[in-house]
Protein backbone atom coordinates (compact mmCIF):
# COMPACT_ATOMS: atom_id res chain seq x y z
CA UNK A 1 0.00 0.00 0.00
CA UNK A 2 1.19 3.54 -0.66
CA UNK A 3 1.64 5.98 2.30
CA UNK A 4 0.08 9.02 2.10
CA UNK A 5 0.73 11.92 0.39
CA UNK A 6 0.68 15.68 0.90
CA UNK A 7 0.55 18.04 -1.48
CA UNK A 8 1.29 21.63 -1.44
CA UNK A 9 0.53 24.11 -4.14
CA UNK A 10 3.15 26.16 -3.77
CA UNK A 11 1.44 30.05 -4.08
CA UNK A 12 3.01 31.88 -7.44
CA UNK A 13 3.16 31.87 -11.33
CA UNK A 14 3.48 29.51 -13.78
CA UNK A 15 5.23 30.33 -17.27
CA UNK A 16 3.30 27.71 -19.00
CA UNK A 17 0.02 27.04 -20.46
CA UNK A 18 -0.34 23.51 -21.19
CA UNK A 19 -3.92 22.43 -22.47
CA UNK A 20 -4.17 19.77 -20.18
CA UNK A 21 -3.17 21.40 -16.99
CA UNK A 22 -6.10 21.90 -14.39
CA UNK A 23 -3.84 24.71 -12.55
CA UNK A 24 -5.48 28.00 -12.15
CA UNK A 25 -3.61 30.87 -10.48
CA UNK A 26 -4.60 30.91 -6.99
CA UNK A 27 -4.80 33.94 -5.00
CA UNK A 28 -1.51 35.78 -3.51
CA UNK A 29 -0.58 34.11 -0.45
CA UNK A 30 -1.13 36.26 2.99
CA UNK A 31 1.50 37.10 5.47
CA UNK A 32 1.06 34.38 7.36
CA UNK A 33 0.76 31.76 5.06
CA UNK A 34 4.48 30.18 6.17
CA UNK A 35 3.06 29.92 9.96
CA UNK A 36 -0.15 29.03 8.52
CA UNK A 37 1.45 25.70 6.72
CA UNK A 38 4.03 25.03 9.54
CA UNK A 39 1.19 24.63 12.00
CA UNK A 40 -0.35 21.97 8.75
CA UNK A 41 2.52 20.20 8.73
CA UNK A 42 2.98 19.94 12.88
CA UNK A 43 -0.54 18.72 13.16
CA UNK A 44 -0.76 16.02 9.99
CA UNK A 45 -0.95 12.61 11.31
CA UNK A 46 1.79 10.74 11.85
CA UNK A 47 1.76 8.11 8.72
CA UNK A 48 2.07 11.30 6.39
CA UNK A 49 5.75 11.10 5.70
CA UNK A 50 5.84 12.21 2.28
CA UNK A 51 5.19 15.88 0.63
CA UNK A 52 4.71 16.66 -2.65
CA UNK A 53 5.31 20.64 -3.83
CA UNK A 54 3.43 21.43 -6.93
CA UNK A 55 1.90 24.46 -8.73
CA UNK A 56 2.10 26.55 -11.17
CA UNK A 57 5.98 26.56 -11.26
CA UNK A 58 7.64 26.27 -7.62
CA UNK A 59 11.06 27.18 -8.66
CA UNK A 60 9.10 30.56 -9.91
CA UNK A 61 7.95 31.60 -6.21
CA UNK A 62 9.57 33.48 -4.06
CA UNK A 63 7.90 31.28 -0.99
CA UNK A 64 9.43 28.08 -2.22
CA UNK A 65 12.86 29.15 -0.04
CA UNK A 66 10.70 29.46 3.16
CA UNK A 67 8.27 26.30 2.62
CA UNK A 68 11.13 23.86 2.92
CA UNK A 69 12.90 25.40 5.83
CA UNK A 70 9.55 24.42 7.83
CA UNK A 71 9.18 21.20 6.33
CA UNK A 72 10.36 18.73 9.46
CA UNK A 73 12.79 16.30 7.46
CA UNK A 74 12.75 14.27 10.60
CA UNK A 75 9.09 13.58 9.68
CA UNK A 76 8.78 14.07 6.55
CA UNK A 77 11.72 11.67 5.09
CA UNK A 78 10.40 12.29 1.40
CA UNK A 79 10.31 15.47 -0.07
CA UNK A 80 9.14 15.73 -4.45
CA UNK A 81 9.36 18.85 -6.12
CA UNK A 82 7.68 18.75 -9.42
CA UNK A 83 8.96 21.51 -11.75
CA UNK A 84 9.11 21.63 -15.47
CA UNK A 85 12.43 23.09 -14.49
CA UNK A 86 12.37 26.85 -15.57
CA UNK A 87 14.67 28.28 -13.05
CA UNK A 88 15.61 24.89 -11.21
CA UNK A 89 19.82 25.03 -12.30
CA UNK A 90 19.46 29.04 -10.97
CA UNK A 91 17.93 27.19 -7.63
CA UNK A 92 20.09 24.05 -7.40
CA UNK A 93 22.77 26.32 -7.63
CA UNK A 94 22.55 29.03 -5.10
CA UNK A 95 20.89 26.39 -2.76
CA UNK A 96 23.74 26.00 -0.05
CA UNK A 97 21.01 24.45 2.52
CA UNK A 98 20.89 21.35 1.39
CA UNK A 99 19.33 19.67 4.49
CA UNK A 100 16.12 21.13 3.42
CA UNK A 101 16.60 20.78 0.02
CA UNK A 102 13.91 18.02 -1.63
CA UNK A 103 15.33 14.78 -2.19
CA UNK A 104 13.17 14.04 -5.32
CA UNK A 105 12.75 16.11 -8.49
CA UNK A 106 10.12 15.25 -10.82
CA UNK A 107 11.01 17.40 -14.11
CA UNK A 108 7.87 17.87 -16.46
CA UNK A 109 9.15 16.85 -20.25
CA UNK A 110 6.39 15.72 -22.82
CA UNK A 111 8.06 15.28 -25.85
CA UNK A 112 11.60 14.69 -27.06
CA UNK A 113 12.35 17.09 -29.37
CA UNK A 114 12.72 20.57 -27.97
CA UNK A 115 10.21 22.45 -30.59
CA UNK A 116 7.35 20.43 -30.02
CA UNK A 117 7.95 19.85 -26.55
CA UNK A 118 7.88 24.21 -26.08
CA UNK A 119 4.70 23.92 -28.23
CA UNK A 120 2.80 21.80 -26.01
CA UNK A 121 3.74 24.15 -22.95
CA UNK A 122 2.94 26.78 -25.12
CA UNK A 123 6.31 28.81 -23.61
CA UNK A 124 9.30 29.94 -25.26
CA UNK A 125 10.99 29.36 -21.37
CA UNK A 126 10.92 26.00 -21.20
CA UNK A 127 14.27 24.48 -21.24
CA UNK A 128 15.90 22.74 -23.37
CA UNK A 129 17.77 19.08 -23.31
CA UNK A 130 20.99 20.55 -23.09
CA UNK A 131 19.62 22.52 -20.06
CA UNK A 132 17.93 19.78 -18.81
CA UNK A 133 20.82 17.52 -19.05
CA UNK A 134 22.96 20.14 -16.74
CA UNK A 135 19.71 19.98 -14.33
CA UNK A 136 20.10 16.63 -14.15
CA UNK A 137 23.82 16.27 -13.72
CA UNK A 138 23.96 19.06 -10.70
CA UNK A 139 21.10 16.63 -9.05
CA UNK A 140 22.90 13.61 -8.94
CA UNK A 141 25.97 15.14 -8.03
CA UNK A 142 23.91 16.44 -5.08
CA UNK A 143 22.51 12.61 -4.31
CA UNK A 144 18.66 14.07 -5.64
CA UNK A 145 16.80 11.99 -7.39
CA UNK A 146 15.12 12.85 -10.69
CA UNK A 147 12.24 11.75 -12.59
CA UNK A 148 10.80 12.60 -16.07
CA UNK A 149 6.65 13.34 -15.76
CA UNK A 150 5.52 12.82 -19.51
CA UNK A 151 1.94 13.18 -20.44
CA UNK A 152 0.42 11.24 -23.48
CA UNK A 153 -0.82 13.67 -25.91
CA UNK A 154 -1.30 13.81 -29.99
CA UNK A 155 2.71 14.42 -30.43
CA UNK A 156 3.06 10.63 -28.02
CA UNK A 157 0.54 9.03 -29.40
CA UNK A 158 2.41 5.69 -31.65
CA UNK A 159 4.32 2.88 -30.27
CA UNK A 160 7.80 4.66 -32.04
CA UNK A 161 7.45 8.24 -30.55
CA UNK A 162 6.62 6.41 -27.47
CA UNK A 163 10.01 4.32 -27.55
CA UNK A 164 11.66 7.28 -28.96
CA UNK A 165 10.74 9.41 -25.99
CA UNK A 166 11.96 6.92 -23.20
CA UNK A 167 15.19 6.46 -25.66
CA UNK A 168 15.65 9.92 -25.14
CA UNK A 169 14.77 9.97 -21.31
CA UNK A 170 17.35 7.60 -20.78
CA UNK A 171 20.11 9.59 -22.58
CA UNK A 172 19.29 12.90 -20.46
CA UNK A 173 19.94 10.54 -17.10
CA UNK A 174 16.88 10.51 -14.97
CA UNK A 175 13.98 7.57 -14.02
CA UNK A 176 10.80 8.09 -16.20
CA UNK A 177 7.28 8.45 -15.35
CA UNK A 178 4.65 8.36 -18.23
CA UNK A 179 1.17 9.52 -16.97
CA UNK A 180 -1.92 9.36 -19.28
CA UNK A 181 -4.57 12.31 -19.59
CA UNK A 182 -5.81 10.96 -22.65
CA UNK A 183 -7.88 7.62 -22.71
CA UNK A 184 -8.84 7.32 -25.93
CA UNK A 185 -4.91 7.31 -26.70
CA UNK A 186 -4.37 4.70 -23.96
CA UNK A 187 -6.54 2.68 -24.88
CA UNK A 188 -5.21 2.54 -28.48
CA UNK A 189 -2.00 1.64 -26.98
CA UNK A 190 -3.23 -1.23 -24.88
CA UNK A 191 -5.21 -2.39 -27.93
CA UNK A 192 -2.09 -2.83 -29.88
CA UNK A 193 -0.13 -4.04 -27.22
CA UNK A 194 2.34 -1.51 -27.51
CA UNK A 195 2.88 -0.81 -24.05
CA UNK A 196 3.76 -4.21 -22.91
CA UNK A 197 6.41 -3.90 -25.39
CA UNK A 198 7.43 -0.86 -23.34
CA UNK A 199 7.33 -2.72 -20.24
CA UNK A 200 9.33 -5.37 -21.47
CA UNK A 201 12.09 -3.14 -22.97
CA UNK A 202 12.77 -0.96 -20.12
CA UNK A 203 11.24 -2.42 -17.22
CA UNK A 204 10.66 -0.78 -14.42
CA UNK A 205 11.45 2.37 -15.91
CA UNK A 206 8.04 3.53 -16.88
CA UNK A 207 4.90 3.31 -14.38
CA UNK A 208 1.59 4.03 -15.83
CA UNK A 209 -0.51 6.23 -13.98
CA UNK A 210 -4.03 4.66 -15.24
CA UNK A 211 -4.76 0.85 -13.88
CA UNK A 212 -7.17 0.62 -16.67
CA UNK A 213 -4.40 0.20 -18.70
CA UNK A 214 -3.04 -3.62 -16.85
CA UNK A 215 -7.21 -4.42 -17.87
CA UNK A 216 -6.96 -3.74 -21.31
CA UNK A 217 -3.74 -5.46 -21.84
CA UNK A 218 -4.77 -8.74 -19.71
Amino acid sequence: MAEPNLSIIVPGPCNAKCGFCFWKLPPKADKNYIQDLKKTLDSMPEDFHQISLTGGEPTLSYLLPEILKVIDRQKYNKVVLTTNGTALQKFLLNDKDWENFPNHINISRHHFDDAINAEIFNSKSIIDTDKLQSVIQIAHYNNIDVTLNCVLTKHLTYHDDILGFITYAKNVGPMLFVSERNMETLNLLCKRKSLMVILLLVRASVQFAEPRCRELMA
